[in-house]
């Protein structure tokens, strides 16, 4: 029975033991460190997803109506300006001018006799009357309708020659194709979007930003592009925002507004139709600012540790922007204040603790 009496004072001995170290260990101050709540600023950066294009694009389009003959070109092909991109079936205009020339011709023929009979009616006149014959007065009517039926038919010629010009589609200017929307034996009126042509070593990304960010960019902005399909970043810069918020497409159910970056280098990893990342940094205003360790939250309010008397004592505070640096403070402390830089788990409010 002794024996029992006595194991059982061993084993209450022990676990007091152990509760008074853990109280003891309780009690003990924790060592913390503080920070001064100081002026600065948190960076804040807006991420817009959109596409690669070109800065310039260039659509080029038949002046007149016809069918096209061949195409001579491909997506991907670099042209250099004025070279033939598309040709259209000229063969009723080439018709039509072998019809004026042959016209041409024949009046020539006519007049030429015309004025061949002219002259030989003139000698034996001459011959007749000597020399005091005059040439009939007659015949001058007859040369200067010639002279307008040959005109004519050389206007026309000319005509159908610069028409004929027309059919041949060249480039504008030097680029690179990205697209054709024709094809060969398609009849396409004058004006039809044909061929589109850009310039590679202009980009800029066509973006859409949400309402309550499109009010924080401005034009000239510096900007950073990112994209899965190349491995660079690139520099940008802002050069457009649209005065006004649009849907994106029909299907679209928020308003958002359009921006432009423009790329300042360009690559061959680059290319008009991938998609990119646009992070824009945006200038912070200088606020108080406490390392973002120091902040906690419970609930709804967020607090900060100050030590007062060697005891921690919660600060309720409001915050603005934070990142994983340091966190604004807007209300609740003012500059020189000192704060418990980084909380220990095992710290609440009433502790003490021992400043290191």
């Amino acid at each position: 029975m002794w024996k029992k009496a006595a194991l059982g004072a061993v084993i209450l001995g022990v676990i007091g033991v152990l509760i008074f170290a853990n109280l003891q260990k309780f009690q003990k101050n924790i060592p913390v460190q503080l920070a001064q709540v100081t002026e600065g600023t948190v960076p804040e950066a807006i991420f817009v997803n959109g596409k690669l294009e070109s800065l310039h694009e260039v659509t080029i389009h038949p002046e007149v109506t016809g069918t096209v003959k061949q195409v001579f070109v491909k997506a991907g092909d670099s042209v250099k300006k004025g070279q033939l991109l598309f040709q259209l079936d000229t063969s009723e205009l080439e018709e039509q001018l072998k019809k004026e020339m042959n016209s041409l011709s024949l009046t020539e023929q006519e007049q030429q006799k015309q004025r061949k009979e002219n002259f030989e009616a003139f000698k034996k006149k001459r011959f007749e009357e000597g020399p005091s014959a005059v040439q009939d007065p007659t015949s001058k009517p007859d040369n200067e309708l010639f002279a307008l039926q040959i005109e004519s038919h050389r206007l026309a010629i000319d005509a159908l020659r610069s028409k004929a010009e027309q059919y041949a589609v060249k480039a504008s200017e030097d680029g690179v194709v990205t697209e054709v929307k024709i094809k060969e034996g398609q009849s396409i009126p004058g004006g039809t979007p044909a061929v589109l042509l850009t310039d590679p070593n202009q980009l800029q990304v066509r973006a859409r930003l949400n309402e309550l960010d499109a009010n924080k960019v401005s034009p000239d902005m510096q900007a950073k592009v990112t994209g899965d399909a190349f491995a660079k970043s690139y520099a940008g810069r802002i050069r457009f925002v649209a005065p006004q918020a649009s849907l994106a497409s029909a299907q679209a159910k928020e308003q958002s507004v359009e921006l432009l970056v423009q790329l300042s280098e360009t690559s061959p990893e680059l290319k008009p139709g991938y998609s990119a990342t646009v992070e824009i940094d945006l200038p912070g205003k200088p606020r108080l600012v406490v390392p973002a360790s120091a902040v906690k939250q419970e609930g709804d309010q967020a607090y900060v540790y100050q030590v007062r008397e060697g005891v921690a004592v919660k600060a309720p505070v409001k915050v603005g922007k934070q990142d994983d640096r340091q966190a604004e403070i807007l209300e609740g402390l003012k500059a020189g204040d000192a704060v418990i830089g980084s909380v220990p788990a095992v710290l609440t409010e009433g502790r003490r603790v021992t400043v290191s």
